[in-house]
Order: structure tokens, then C-alpha cells, then sequence
């Protein structure tokens, strides 16, 4: 019963706030009288229960057992408690090389691990440094710990990300560790609904720790913390920033002198503490570098030296090609460091074993290459038989420059470490031969197997270059045998079936050929449909019938013999791969979304929510950061004007600067309310909140605070900052608008509402400002307090006011049901009548020769400035929205509840009724250009009108909830908010014409 009572408490206040603000004033009391009626609802209920209820209770000692928390664990390895275990446990996970050395940070993880949680789990460790210190090796020491493998009763589960890992590559990971728990690939491919379905298959196995190792940005980890409520997480990253609060950070650096000393001299005779000492400051506890070390101290040992002679040489070398001291933290220094060892490690090799190894760094980051693959390489660069290529792969393994491992009892791979990758590829390596490279494994591989006519649908089955083609041609700088093979309906069809759609996409998205960008945009939106059916044969046809839609392939299935079976072909857009023109939705907020902003120079927003965190994207949809840490939900998010900060604005009274790579810069501290909203000043220098505490604080961007503007007493509803930034206005629920200057100084108290101030709006020129309130006027002032005039004549709520273009005159809307004309001296010119109920909106045309209101009556009103009615639009059936005009004032939209957008002349001349959306209308908004419009809907959609064919859609796009709103950003991008999502659309036309070519509804 609290629960319900709090939620309808919770319901009612956002109604009466969002509603019924004139009932807002009085929410203490209201809300006191709820608290005391739910603290006796409360009493009586539990008198009832102690009573002996109805006899239907449950046995609620075993719920009260599961609330207590659990006791950390503190050596003993108990059994899990609260995870049932109905399914064998799962250990998959790299082996652990036998020459692997523990270090004291083990002890960490495992006791971090182990710890049993009382809450929601979060990210439970995160293991954090720089490349080749160790951080693998560390998570791979503690997840083959018996005590964590014992501890995980459910399995562990490893995944491998890397930094070239991207947004659609994630998705087919996540689908495939769905396959491996279920042995069944899911059909859908969007990652927010592949992560709820992996949460399911997670939630009966008992207690399992999932390793999410070499993250490098919040985007990619973003899908395993919304796994951690299910789940131990174990992150390895470079980057502290893409982690989220609440998780155990263990620093992995450099290796104390001891473990150092033992890593260094595994498996060798005794070394002088001399020489010891002078290789571990070359090599500054770095691991990667003192297994490298190592293994060539043991071959030269091995031949005979020794080893403090081999030791003095390597000190040489390193020397002469390193720094003298290696200070790990240095970024310049770890390069020249890693030259300089891997040039030492190299020496004694022959070029042409040196010349494979640089080969190897053609293949893709954290790549498991089959020897075989490694085989067929070296016999197109240098004619390697496999014996001469496996001696190799032994040798370079045995110098610690590859690792040579069985990935299962049949299957030998090779793997290269990311940070001799880098250097393998960099100019010391590859450089130049890189494209060549490629195109001898692409060429030799097609010979090998027979595909020298460019037939790549017939890889033999599981071939590592169904994963690997595509990747490798681009490499090869193949373009357009890259842009034919994924034009091919017969490679679509075949990667389809042995990689599913996210495999395709990601083949898609390394070529920019129009045919691959148009069946990517396909993929994206039907591939949750072209997954296995009942039999090959009807999973082919169904794939065949979806790509259809695309020309270049329906020219394909005219061609005799291309296919073999029978296809249904399109014959027009399907809904599913229709080109809505939607960019991405951006999805990972878990409650509502109250704000969004958009940088300066288009390329990154920021979205706000009532989940507590603001969300960095890219343009592309990509992820760079949540923000977390405030307490309580997030109400708004402004820019600064050249995109290097933003604040966010929260109920926890707080407001925030952040960097845009999610770097908390400040804290503002002082409000004493909820902030309800914050202003960025036009040149930067100051920002301005707006809180229920009554006041305004303004602030420097670096979290300064430069003045508390106090005297409201009410909650503050808004602020207005001049053009020229050298003022600004609050209004407030306690009936004044105050101005201020930004360094806090009070120029003016705006007395003489008798209730509260709904809104102000600043003339075009800042000369003067107008005010609107629940006592039904309008007041005019100057920026320094003067009153001009109180426009009184409206007998109900003033709700909306606009201004002229030349400020020479504005109009103001009521509940009232009328429109009133004035001058800015106050003079009524008009009042304009006819609406039979509420005004609810008015525009003004661009020129200011004439206006537009909407009513609840049904109808939208032209007129003229001086009060004249030009005409009067019917049409609509339903309640009229919203109103938009074009930017040439040559037509207008009003949106309806009735499910339409109509269109129609300034004479009042209809010319389209825009039918398709199957609820209320919301809001209506027109392109810069005049070339179309977009309007949203409580039907869940977003749909975009041509102004050259306005009685079809050009584009619409089903969401998953109502659209409450919807602008446009800037030409041809489109922003969209509903539910608990922000959606990017971008839409264009091929020709846009103007408004004379709407054809009459």
C-alpha cells in the first residue's frame, strides 16, 4: 500500500506541476493532508494484518531471511546462497600460460571478487593501466584461482573487446555468448534487446563472473554494466574514464623490484645484482617488455653465452635505442622502449624471420589466427612450406613475440599482443607493405581454395575469412573488389547464414560503394527478421525476399541462374526496410528523458534523464560517456556556446560541469531545492540556475560561484538572458519577474502580478521585456524595472505570448478563448474573437504581416495584425495542437488530436490533410528550406512530410514510445523525444519544391 500511495503522491505532483500550475503554489498543503491520510491507511492496514488478515497471508520468514545482507567472505568458500544452479557450470576462458607469475595485486582481485554483494552488483572490478603491464594476465591468474572458480559456482565467461571493436561488432559478440549459454542464436539484433535476453539465459545459472578484458571506450562496456544486475563484472581497461561509479579500481603498473627481478630472470643462471639491477631500470618493471627480455637472454644462453655477457649486451642495445631509464608513465618513452626491445628480441633472427613476423600485423586487434591461416600467408609472401611456417611460429613464440596456443584439441592459433601489434604495424614495420601484404594472402588464399573467379560465397564451411574477407580487402585497398563482393546477392545470402545479420553489417560497413551503404541501412532495420526459419531453404528465400527491396539486387534475381529457388520480390518497400531516414536511437537511459542539447558544431549531444546521469553520443550514435553522480533525477542540459563544457541541472540541488569526455570539471553547491534549469550566458563566461529554493545563482564555468540571486519566494519557473548576454530575468511562483546583471547585482524587482508568473520573453532588440501569469495580464518593462504597461482585458489564464519580428507589436494567448494585439507601450490594438474554447498557441509570420492561433475549438484563425480575421481553417475534428509556418510565410501546419497534420494557405485555403499517424498529433515543425516538414505523435512516430507530394509520407519511422516532441536541429537533422529514448533523424530531399506545388486535399 506505500508503494501505491507513494506513486499516486508521485503522479498527482506532476500533474498538478505540469497541468494545474495555479494549484502549484499550494502543494505543501495538499501534499501534507496525502501524508497524513497514507499514515493512517498504513496504521489501519497493519492493525488488520496483526488481527489475523483474511488467513490467506504468506509465510513471509523466509522473505525476511533474504533481506538481511549477506556477511563479506572472508576465506571460507561457501556454497552460493539466492542463485539457484540448474545448469553446469561454464569455464570459458583463455588458458593460462604456464610461465605466467603471480603478483601481490592478485590477492586484490581475488578478495574483490569474492566479496558477496548486498545490492545491485554494478562493475564489481575494474583492473586499470597502461598496454602490456599486465592486466590480462592478472584477470587471467584470478579467474583460474580455485578460490574464484570455486566462488563462481554458475562458470565464468571471458569476452575480448580491443579498441577497433564497434558498436554492431559488440552486438554479434553479445549474440554469440547468447548462443553459447543456449545453443540457439537469437533472432534480434539490436544490443538492448540482446542484453535482456542474455540477462535471461544468465539468471538461472547461480553466481558467474563475466570478464570484459581491453575495454576502451563507455560505449563498448555499456552493454556488460547493465549486465552486472545479473552478473560479477571483471573490466581491464586503459581508460579509467568509460568506467561507471561504484566499482573496485586495482591499479596494474609497473611490477615492484621483486616480481620484476623474477620475471626477468625465469629459467636463467644466476645474474650479477649489477647487471640485474641495470635491465630492470631499461625496462622499468614493464612486463611485455621483461618477458621479451627474457626470452632472448635464454636463446642466447642456450647458444652458449653467458649470462651476464648476454645481459651486458642486451644493456647495450637497449641503451643505444631506448631511453636510459625507463619512467613507465611517459607515453614517448614506453614507444621508444618497445623499438628498442622488440629490436633487441629480433637480432639474432635472419631478415626473413623478422620479415614474417611484421607480416603478422596484417591480422585484425585480438584475433585468434589459425596456424594454417599464418601458413598460407607465408607461402604467398615467401613460398613457407607449413613445416618451415610452424618452425617459425615455434621460434618467434619462444622469443615471447607471438603466443603459440590450442585454442581446443584440434585447432592450434597464433596471438599477437596489441602493443607489438601496434609497433608491427607502425612505420618501424609494415608501413608501406601493408597493402601489398594483404592482397598476397586475399590472392593466394583465392588460388588455395579455388575462388580465383572472385566467388567468395564458396568459402568451405567455418573458414576464418567468412569473419576476415571484407576486412582484409580493405586492407588490401581493394575497393572495388570490396564493393562487388558485398553488392553480390550470393555473398548477402551466404554471410547471412554463417555469421547472421551484425556479421553482414559489419562487412558492410568497411566499403562506402552507394550499393553497400544502401543494404547496410537495409540490414539495420530488417536484420532482426533474417534469421534462421524452420530449413535453409526457407531462411534463404525470406533473406532473399527482404534484400529484394534494394535495385542492384533486384536486377540481380532477373539474371537466369543467379538463384536457385523461387523468390518473393518487393514490390515496393517493405515497412520494415522502408528509408525512414533514422540515424540511431540512442538507448541505455533507463527512465525518462528530459532534455537533449546539441554541440555547436554538430558533432556530439548530451541528453538528460530521471535516471540521475546525462549521456555524452557522437553524431554516429556512439556512446563517449555517462555522467554520473547526481542523486536525484537530471532536469535539463545546456552547451556552452563553443561546445568545450556543459551543465546539467538536477533535483539533488545541484548543478554540474562537465567536460564532454565526461571529466567532472565542478559541483555547483548551494541551492537548497531541486534545480529546475540551466542558461549558458551567449558568450560563455557565466551560466545561470534557476531553482524551487527561490533563486537564481550565477556562476563561472569552472564552478565559481559569482552571485546567489535571492528574493524570490516562490519556486523560480524560468530565466531569460538578453541578446547581448548583459542581463537576465527570472520569474518566479511568487507573482514578480526580478532582472539581474550576470555578476548577481539586482537592477529591478517586476512587482504587481497578483499571481504567479508563467513565462517572459526579451524583444528581438532587448529594449524591453513582456510577462505572463495565472492573473490573466501581460505586463511590459524595461530592462531596468520601469513598468510600461499591464495589459489587462483577458478574462482567464495568460498562456502563451509571441513577439513580432521587429518587436513592433505582440500577441497573447488565454484560456479565455481569445488572441489580443498590443503595442509595446501597452495600447490594445485588437482582440481577437471567434475561438469557442482555450487558446493554446500562436505563431507569427516572418515578416509580421500576419499571425496564426490554435484552440481547442477545433479550428486554427489567420489574422492580421490590426485584429482583421483573414479566415478561419476548419477541418480538423479534434482539439488543434501546434502551428508552424513555412519560412517564406506562404503556408502553415497545425497539428491535431484528430491523427492529422493539415496544410494550408494564409488565406485560408486547405491544400493537404497529411493522414497516416494513428493517434493525437503533438507537435508540427518545418524544414529551414521549406522542403518538408516533421510532426510527432502519441502513436510512437515521427513522420516527415514532402512539400511536393504532402498526401504520402516521405519517410516515417515507428517507435517505442509517444513522441511528444519533435525540432529540427539544423538542415536535414532531425531530433525527436519520447518515452525514455532521444532519436536522430536524418532526412533530405532530392528535389525540393515549393509550397505552389501541393496538390488540393
Amino acid at each position: 500500500m506505500l508503494v501505491v500511495l507513494g506513486v499516486l503522491s508521485g503522479l498527482i505532483g506532476e500533474v498538478v506541476s505540469g497541468y494545474l500550475e495555479p494549484l502549484a503554489e499550494y502543494r505543501v498543503l495538499w501534499l501534507s493532508a496525502l501524508v497524513i491520510v497514507t499514515v493512517g491507511a498504513v496504521l489501519l492496514e497493519q492493525k488488520r494484518t496483526s488481527q489475523g488478515g483474511d488467513g490467506n497471508q504468506p509465510d513471509l520468514k523466509e522473505d525476511a531471511d533474504d533481506d538481511q545482507p549477506e556477511p563479506a567472505v572472508t576465506g571460507d568458500d561457501r556454497p552460493d546462497r539466492g542463485f539457484p544452479a540448474t545448469a553446469k557450470p561454464l569455464f570459458h576462458v583463455p588458458p593460462c600460460p604456464p610461465t605466467l607469475m603471480s603478483r601481490p595485486e592478485l590477492a586484490t582481485v581475488v578478495a574483490a571478487l569474492r566479496v558477496e554483494a548486498t545490492g545491485t552488483v554494478g562493475v564489481t572490478t575494474a583492473l586499470v593501466g597502461a598496454g602490456g603491464f599486465g592486466k590480462t594476465s592478472l584477470a587471467l591468474l584470478a579467474c583460474h584461482d580455485e578460490r574464484v572458480r570455486k566462488f563462481f559456482s554458475g562458470g565464468i565467461i571471458w569476452v575480448t573487446i580491443g579498441r577497433d571493436r564497434t558498436t554492431t561488432q559488440i552486438s554479434d559478440l553479445l549474440r554469440g555468448l547468447c548462443e553459447l549459454l543456449s545453443q540457439h542464436a537469437p533472432q534480434m539484433t539490436d544490443p538492448e534487446l540482446l542484453v535482456h535476453h542474455l540477462a535471461g539465459l544468465l539468471a538461472g545459472r547461480g553466481r558467474m563472473l563475466l570478464v570484459v578484458d581491453d575495454v576502451w571506450t563507455a560505449g563498448q562496456l555499456e552493454p556488460f554494466v547493465t549486465l552486472a544486475e545479473r552478473v560479477r563484472v571483471l573490466v581491464t581497461t586503459r581508460n579509467r574514464l568509460v568506467l561507471p561509479e561504484g566499482h573496485e579500481q586495482v591499479r596494474v603498473d609497473a611490477l615492484d623490484d621483486q616480481v620484476a627481478a623474477e620475471v626477468l630472470t625465469r629459467g636463467l643462471p644466476p645474474m650479477s645484482g649489477e647487471v640485474r639491477r641495470r635491465l630492470l631500470a631499461l625496462t622499468g618493471g614493464w612486463p611485455l617488455l621483461l618477458a621479451l627480455v627474457n626470452a632472448r637472454l635464454a636463446a642466447d644462453v642456450a647458444d652458449g653465452a653467458g649470462v651476464d655477457a648476454a645481459a651486458r649486451q642486451a644493456i647495450t642495445r637497449l641503451e643505444q635505442a631506448g631511453p636510459a631509464a625507463l619512467d613507465v608513465s611517459d607515453t614517448d618513452q614506453r614507444s621508444k622502449a618497445v623499438r628498442a626491445t622488440i629490436g633487441y628480441s629480433t637480432q639474432l633472427l635472419p631478415l626473413r624471420v623478422r620479415e614474417r613476423l611484421v607480416e603478422l600485423g596484417i591480422f585484425r586487434e585480438d584475433t585468434e589466427i589459425p596456424v594454417p591461416m599464418v601458413h598460407l600467408l607465408w607461402a604467398a609472401t615467401a613460398g613457407m612450406t607449413p613445416v618451415q611456417a610452424q618452425q617459425t611460429c615455434e621460434r618467434l613464440a619462444g622469443l615471447s613475440l607471438i603466443t603459440l596456443r590450442w585454442a581446443d584439441q584440434d585447432h592450434q592459433v597464433v596471438v599477437l599482443h596489441d602493443v607489438i601489434r601496434a609497433f608491427l604495424r607502425s612505420l618501424d614495420g609494415l608501413g608501406d607493405r601493408r597493402v601489398q601484404v594483404n592482397q598476397h594472402l586475399v590472392d593466394h588464399a583465392g588460388e588455395v581454395l579455388g575462388i580465383d573467379d572472385g566467388h567468395w560465397w564458396r568459402l568451405p564451411e567455418g573458414h576464418f575469412l567468412w569473419d576476415h574477407l571484407a576486412f582484409h580487402l580493405a586492407e588490401a585497398d581493394r575497393k572495388a573488389q570490396l564493393a562487388e563482393l558485398v553488392a553480390d546477392v550470393r555473398w548477402l545470402v551466404a554471410r547471412l547464414a554463417h555469421g547472421g545479420p551484425l556479421a553482414l553489417e559489419a562487412d558492410l560497413a568497411m566499403s562506402q560503394d552507394a550499393r553497400a551503404v544502401a543494404t547496410r541501412r537495409v540490414i539495420a532495420r530488417a536484420g532482426y527478421l533474417l534469421g534462421e526459419l524452420d530449413s535453409p531453404q526457407a531462411s534463404e528465400s525470406n533473406r532473399l525476399a527482404h534484400l529484394s527491396v534494394l535495385p542492384h539486387i533486384r536486377q540481380q534475381l532477373n539474371v537466369p541462374g543467379i538463384v536457385e529457388r523461387s523468390v518473393l520480390v518487393a514490390k515496393w518497400p517493405l515497412p520494415e526496410s522502408r528509408d525512414t531516414g533514422l540515424i540511431r536511437t540512442l538507448t541505455g537511459h533507463t527512465d525518462d528523458v528530459t532534455g537533449v542539447a546539441i554541440a555547436p558544431d554538430g558533432s556530439w549531444l548530451a541528453s538528460a534523464s530521471h535516471d540521475r546521469t546525462v549521456r555524452i553520443w557522437r553524431s554516429d550514435g556512439h556512446l563517449v560517456a555517462t555522467l554520473e553522480g547526481h542523486t536525484s533525477r537530471v532536469t535539463g542540459v545546456a552547451i556552452a556556446p563553443d561546445g568545450s563544457w556543459l551543465a546539467s541541472a538536477s533535483h539533488d540541488r545541484t548543478v554540474r560541469i562537465w567536460k564532454p569526455d565526461g571529466r567532472l570539471v565542478a559541483t555547483l553547491v548551494g541551492h537548497t531545492m531541486g534545480v529546475r534549469g540551466v542558461v549558458v550566458a551567449p558568450d560563455g563566461s557565466w551560466l545561470a540556475s534557476a531553482s524551487n529554493d527561490a533563486t537564481v545563482r550565477i556562476w563561472k564555468p569552472d564552478g565559481q560561484l559569482v552571485a546567489t540571486l535571492t528574493g524570490h519566494t516562490g519556486w523560480v519557473r524560468g530565466v531569460a538572458i538578453a541578446p547581448d548576454g548583459s542581463w537576465l530575468a527570472s520569474t518566479s511562483h511568487d507573482r514578480t519577474v526580478r532582472i539581474w546583471k550576470p555578476d548577481g547585482r539586482l537592477v529591478a524587482t517586476l512587482a504587481g502580478h497578483t499571481m504567479g508568473v508563467r513565462g517572459v520573453v526579451v524583444a528581438p532588440d532587448g529594449s524591453w521585456l513582456a510577462s505572463t501569469s495565472h492573473d490573466r495580464t501581460v505586463r511590459i518593462w524595461k530592462p531596468d524595472g520601469q513598468l510600461v504597461a499591464t495589459l489587462t482585458g483577458h478574462t482567464s489564464d495568460v498562456n502563451g505570448v509571441a513577439v513580432a519580428p521587429d518587436g513592433s507589436w505582440l500577441a497573447s494567448t488565454s484560456h479565455d478563448r481569445t488572441v489580443r494585439i498590443w503595442k509595446p507601450d501597452g495600447q490594445l490594438v485588437a482582440t481577437l474573437t471567434g475561438h469557442t474554447s482555450d487558446v493554446n498557441g500562436v505563431a507569427v509570420a516572418p515578416d509580421g504581416s500576419w499571425l496564426a492561433s490554435t484552440s481547442h475549438d477545433r479550428t486554427v484563425r489567420i489574422w492580421k495584425p490590426d485584429g482583421r480575421l483573414v479566415a478561419t481553417l476548419t477541418g480538423h475534428t479534434m482539439g488543434v495542437r501546434g502551428v508552424a509556418i513555412s519560412p517564406d510565410g506562404s503556408w502553415l501546419a497545425s497539428a491535431s488530436r484528430d491523427k492529422t497534420v493539415r496544410i494550408w494557405k494564409p488565406n485560408g485555403r486547405p491544400i493537404a490533410t497529411l493522414k497516416g499517424h494513428t493517434s493525437d498529433v503533438n507537435g508540427v515543425v518545418v524544414a529551414p528550406d521549406g522542403s518538408w516538414l516533421a510532426s510527432a505523435s502519441d502513436d510512437h512516430s515521427v513522420q516527415i512530410w514532402s512539400v511536393g507530394e504532402p498526401t504520402v509520407g516521405a519517410a516515417v519511422v515507428r517507435l517505442e514510445s509517444a513522441m511528444r516532441s519533435v525540432a529540427i536541429a539544423e538542415p536535414g537533422l532531425v531530433i525527436a523525444c519520447g518515452g525514455r529514448n532521444v532519436y536522430a533523424f536524418e532526412f533530405s530531399l532530392s528535389t525540393a519544391r515549393t509550397c505552389d506545388t501541393w496538390s488540393r486535399a
